[in-house]
């Protein structure tokens, strides 16, 4: 009976951990790692063309096949390298794999920068959100697309991607009536600063409301502000973020952080994408639900 040369099964492990499939190339299966590569490639075509509508359910399917291929190949791996391989298969010569797992990977890394759709994992409770939340979201929207009450992902002050919602979008009328802002004669509860008392939002711009936190003491001394308050007919700015100051100001005074929904004018140039469907949450009921307010293109 031909003797097997075993292979290290920690390498084995520590590989097919590092780097998928690569355990079936390290115990000279390099043609099974092709072959599933080979699988990844059609199964990101197949997101790639699959329409935005059926996308959630496409992904999820999507990951489930992905992730059970992949524990397969790892399984494999490891058993080969604990059970030996024979000299037929320690004889291939291993370059022309290796080659091909380089040169399908990299092809797999260009096909993902076309799938229509991502993931965006929220950082923290929001309205309706969950923390660590994960959020299918359209890339680069059209903008005729984007309704008010739609969820988008937006780059805030400091360029970092924030969650928000849109209020108000091209066309609408905003002002001042009796100390409080109207949309479209429709009473909104947000505190932004208008560039007069009656404003129509231009056609590159749109109002997002989103969370942040601020100091007590400093921001809102006096004024008892609580999440919707109308805080008068001049505002506060828009935009504001704690700096360290303020942050060493809370562990030193032991100031109280309070989080209220304000909206930023934002040129829609800084719109990233647009929430579609919650892919997973802490909240069972929250998986799967549309988070758009109209039909998808």
């Amino acid at each position: 009976m031909e003797e097997k040369i075993k292979k290290s099964v920690a390498s084995a492990i520590i590989m097919g951990m590092i780097i998928p499939l690569s355990s079936l190339i390290y115990v000279r299966k390099g043609e099974a790692a092709i072959a599933l590569l080979s699988f990844f490639i059609f199964a990101i075509l197949v997101l790639i063309f699959t329409p935005i509508t059926y996308f959630a359910t496409s992904m999820w399917i999507f990951l489930i096949i992905i992730g059970i291929v992949l524990l397969f190949s790892f399984c494999l791996g490891v058993w080969y390298a604990y059970s030996g391989i024979d000299d037929e298969d320690r004889m291939k010569d291993q370059g022309l794999w290796v080659s091909a797992y380089i040169v399908l990977a990299l092809l797999i890394m260009v096909l993902s920068s076309y799938i229509p759709a991502s993931l965006f994992i929220t950082k923290d409770a929001y309205l309706d959100f969950a923390k660590n939340e994960m959020l299918i979201v359209q890339e680069n929207p059209e903008l005729k697309y984007l309704r008010v009450f739609d969820y988008v992902v937006f780059l805030d002050e400091g360029y970092d991607e924030s969650l928000g919602q849109i209020i108000a979008v091209p066309g609408d009328v905003l002002k001042y009536e009796k100390g409080k802002i109207l949309r479209n004669d429709e009473p909104h509860d947000i505190t932004i600063n208008l560039p007069m008392q009656s404003w129509i939002v231009p056609e590159d711009i749109m109002l997002v409301k989103y969370k942040r936190s601020m100091l007590s003491n400093n921001d809102l001394e006096g004024e008892g502000v609580s999440e919707g308050e109308n805080r008068g007919t001049q505002p506060k700015p828009a935009v504001q973020k704690i700096n360290e100051t303020n942050t060493e100001a809370i562990e030193e005074n032991t100031e109280e952080v309070i989080e209220i929904y304000e909206a930023v004018i934002l040129p829609t140039g800084r719109i990233k994408s647009k929430a579609l469907y919650t892919l997973f949450s802490t909240n069972f009921f929250n998986i799967g639900r549309s988070l758009t307010q109209n039909a998808i293109p």
